[in-house]
């Protein structure tokens, strides 16, 4: 098979529409929305989230044990300290429960850092934990419980017989109402000026960064996964090996195919209900990489941090052997509600097209984001 370029404005390009490519399963993939999909490529082996739940909690209950001992021992050695010890330096500070004396003035600068760290890592590790929370399977007892509060109240009939509908209901108006709240607080916090800022190996998943003024700010290797960025400026942007999964750039001004196609995204990356002003055409975001792209390492980096692996990386967001990029994202515009809210049961779908020109000798060749 030829080599495909996605999005490259101005370029011979011989274009044909393909059927769809089998669809490939996305790590940011909206847990809502059901997706209309063929199986998973095989990857690295996934963990049960309830046995990691277990495991996690487990050390965070020693680590909240831990700390709570510590606050004590250091409450109980501070009663004992008296105004002497502060100015005779021969006086020294005992240790409860394990009988060592130290010098006082050195017991009041390594205690409050000791307890200042132990305090630290259990919050990073309740952060840890709440991954796992928002992705475990709903327990069989809890279907059990909500059947049996229904039928008490009358409301299993209909078109609601496990009253499924019903809570799907109470949960969908709770997010619109959180969202709705949540973009009120963010709209009085100040907006930072990000113009020519070096944003390369940033983690701006699930950011709010509607209208920030992104002109001419290099974007290498980010995340922008599940960010909000509504009415962004994006003029003289640069980017490479960038992520866009189920990002929200409607109403921005500014933003290029030839930006867009740095990246990769999925049917719940929104974009702007525009053309590009270079091509003329729908904008897009290509689905997956047939290959390394330019900046792949400094993504590798920047993901490194959050623990996922290169060979994750590359099940996740690499093509499959004989599966080429497609043209995805939804164009939405701006003063509607997202499709899903819209309609609960709206069913995100790739649009099967793809751009494939002549075929070149070397497949690195191929795929050619714009240089930076």
């Amino acid at each position: 098979m030829g080599g495909f370029v996605i999005g490259s404005a101005g370029s011979p390009c011989r274009v044909r529409i393909c059927p769809p490519c089998p669809a490939r399963a996305d790590s940011f993939a909206r847990s809502a929305a059901a997706w209309a999909r063929a199986p998973r490529r095989e990857g690295p082996p996934q963990i049960d989230p309830v046995a990691r739940i277990d495991a996690l909690t487990a050390t965070g209950r020693a680590n909240w044990f831990a700390l709570l001992a510590y606050l004590a021992f250091a409450l109980i050695t501070t009663l004992g300290v008296e105004d002497v010890d502060f100015f005779v330096d021969s006086r020294q500070t005992q240790l409860s429960l394990v009988n060592v004396s130290i010098p006082t003035f050195s017991f009041f600068v390594f205690a409050p850092i000791l307890g200042a760290a132990l305090y630290a890592y259990l919050h990073l590790h309740i952060r840890k934990v709440t991954e796992p929370l928002a992705e475990a399977p709903q327990p069989a007892y809890l279907k059990a419980k909500r059947q049996a509060w229904c039928t008490a109240r009358g409301y299993v009939e209909g078109a609601d017989p496990d009253c499924a509908g019903f809570f799907a209901r109470i949960e969908q108006d709770f997010d619109v109402e959180w969202i709705t709240y949540r973009k009120a607080l963010i709209a009085l916090i100040a907006k930072p000026d990000l113009r020519g800022k070096d944003l390369r190996r940033a983690l701006l998943s699930g950011a709010e960064l509607s209208g920030i003024d992104f002109r001419g700010a290099l974007m290498q290797g980010a995340n922008l996964g599940w960010a909000g960025l509504q009415s962004v400026k994006w003029q003289g942007a640069k980017g490479s090996a960038s992520l866009a999964h189920s990002a929200d750039f409607r109403g921005s001004t500014g933003l290029m195919q030839e930006l867009l196609s740095t990246m990769i995204g999925n049917p719940e990356t929104l974009l702007p209900d525009t053309r590009d002003a270079a091509t003329g055409e729908s904008l897009f975001v290509p689905s997956c990489w047939p290959f390394e792209p330019k900046g792949w390492h400094v993504l590798v980096g920047a993901l490194a941090r959050n623990g996922m692996t290169e060979e994750r990386m590359r099940a996740e967001f690499l093509c499959a052997p004989g599966e080429a990029p497609r043209k995805t994202g939804t164009p939405w515009p701006l003063d509607r509600d997202p499709p899903w809210v819209e309609d609960p049961g709206w069913m995100p779908q790739d649009r099967g097209e793809m751009v494939i020109y002549t075929p070149t000798p070397a497949p690195p060749k191929a795929f050619a984001p714009p240089a930076l």
